[in-house]
């Protein structure tokens, strides 16, 4: 026998979690590594609103099957002063509104296009809501 069932492939990908293992050089290795090794990195997704271009890109055809869920990051407009990062004005809040339906709108549009009885089920969770600017002044403000 020449190669294994994908199945094994795949058993011995999913106990590959150690971080200082390079597992997508792992995928270079053949088709066979390659689909474990995808399969396990697609499988829960965190993904940034300001990244859904790059993942329609990557996020294609025969990988839309190993996605099994989206943990959705909602990146808001930055603020120009500290004291707007503390109190949201009513335009600020208009704002971070439209941003947020839009953006919201852009990932279903994409995701609709999936086929479930081929693609299977995707769990969603929306997972945070933020301003770059308050990830910033968080990180300014808290001790070392």
């Amino acid at each position: 026998m020449d190669r294994l069932p994908q199945e094994i492939y795949d058993e011995i990908g999913a106990l590959l979690h150690d971080p200082a293992f390079c597992r997508p050089a792992l995928a270079t290795v053949s088709r066979q590594w390659q689909i474990a090794i995808e399969r396990q990195t697609f499988r829960n997704i965190r993904l940034r609103s300001t990244d859904l271009g790059c993942f329609q890109q990557i996020v294609q055809h025969r990988r839309r099957r190993y996605v099994n869920a989206i943990n959705y990051l909602i990146v808001l407009p930055g603020y120009s002063d500290e004291k707007r990062r503390q109190f949201e004005r009513e335009d600020d809040r208009r704002a971070n509104d439209e941003v947020f339906t839009t953006v919201v709108h852009r990932l279903f549009h994409r995701l609709e296009h999936w086929d479930v009885s081929k693609d299977g089920f995707i769990k969603f969770c929306l997972r945070d809501v933020y301003s770059s600017a308050d990830h910033a002044f968080l990180r300014r403000s808290s001790p070392s």
